[in-house]
């Protein structure tokens, strides 16, 4: 863990460090690797090298693991298993993410939308979270004034799950103002963010923090936006992921519905009912009761036994299949058309699959 943190604070890419782990074998090695093996990998070069070497002389590992062990704060990364495993499916997955409160492997609907909302936004957003919340879902935002943060406290006030990804350090409350929700979310759900500890909340920091949000979520629920907002950045994010995008319509005159109405133009599915969205995303509700015992698994022939273990009730893509189960592309599209034919499994998104029971 010390070494794998000594990677992650280094000036280099997600990806940089994640090739730099596959190539070495250990963060440990990557340490203790020369100039000239840094050179053969080929995976940072030029100033870009010299840059990171210098970093690795001034980087006092002990010390700053320490330093970092006194915060009490959780730190994760993505080889690990309480790694949120949505995340790994897209480009520029976080090689690591800091967290305070309990990690918890379910699925997660983002809801967003404006800090400035109405009336009608926040009677929205407490509607929503309440259904989806008895409905099995976790609620996952940005913390943030309006929509996010009347969406997750609603959850934690309904006994629910909410995750909360900051674009600050996990120990950066911001806004200031929500330190009581804060405290609830670390107390009650969970705190995450990809930027150290103390780093703090940069407007540039903030599309990369909605990525995640998208990126945890099973859908985007957007309530109330402008035309041109953050939570429209989300929605993007969430598209580019082949998420489902809900939003709450609106009136023509308010510009608090513009970005609403525009997604929904633009093929978001509006939220006529709160009934009728929980029919929608019915289907991906987490099971209240174990998995571990199905009596299904005693019935399957080998390879297709191997397909639907690895499955899970959110959605696994087609090169993950392959990979956790050894299997060869003909032999895992064969059991995924006998699983599907079976009522076993379904296919999401194109090449995604879940486990239906």
């Amino acid at each position: 863990m010390k070494y794998k943190y000594w990677l992650h604070r280094m000036y280099l890419s997600n990806q940089e460090k994640w090739n730099l782990l596959q190539a070495f074998g250990s963060a440990e090695r990557i340490l203790g690797a020369g100039e000239e093996e840094l050179e053969d990998a080929s995976i940072i070069k030029g100033d870009k090298l010299q840059q990171f070497l210098a970093q690795r002389e001034r980087f006092d590992v002990d010390r700053e693991y320490e330093k970092f062990q006194e915060l009490g704060i959780g730190l994760t990364f993505r080889m690990e298993k309480d790694f949120p495993r949505m995340l790994l499916h897209y480009a520029n997955c976080p090689f690591g993410l800091y967290y305070r409160g309990t990690l918890r492997e379910m699925n997660l609907m983002a809801m967003v939308g404006a800090r400035r909302c109405s009336q009608y936004g926040k009677l929205m957003a407490k509607s929503i979270s309440t259904a989806l919340v008895k409905q099995g879902f976790g609620i996952v935002s940005g913390m943030a004034r309006g929509i996010d943060g009347i969406s997750q406290r609603t959850a934690i006030e309904e006994g629910g799950y909410t995750l909360a990804v900051l674009g600050s350090g996990v120990d950066v409350c911001y806004p200031p103002e929500h330190k009581g929700l804060y405290q609830a979310i670390c107390d009650r759900g969970c705190i995450i963010s990809e930027f150290h500890p103390g780093t703090e909340p940069l407007k540039e920091h903030f599309p990369a923090r909605n990525r995640l949000i998208s990126g945890l979520s099973t859908g985007v629920i957007v309530v109330e936006a402008r035309e041109k907002s953050g939570s429209l950045i989300t929605a993007d994010f969430a598209l580019e992921q082949g998420k489902d995008i809900y939003a709450v319509p609106g009136r023509m005159t308010d510009p608090m519905s513009k970005g609403c109405n525009r997604l929904i133009k633009n093929g978001a599915l509006p939220i006529l009912s709160v009934e009728e969205l929980l029919t929608d995303i019915g289907e991906f509700a987490f099971p209240t009761e174990t998995i571990f015992h199905n009596p299904i698994m005693e019935t399957l022939e080998k390879e297709n036994l191997l397909v639907y273990s690895c499955l899970d009730f959110y959605a696994i893509g087609l090169e993950e299949i392959i990979r956790k189960t050894n299997l060869d592309l003909l032999s895992v599209l064969s059991s995924i058309t006998d699983l599907e034919e079976a009522g076993l499994i379904k296919e999401v998104f194109k090449n995604q699959y879940i486990r239906l029971t």
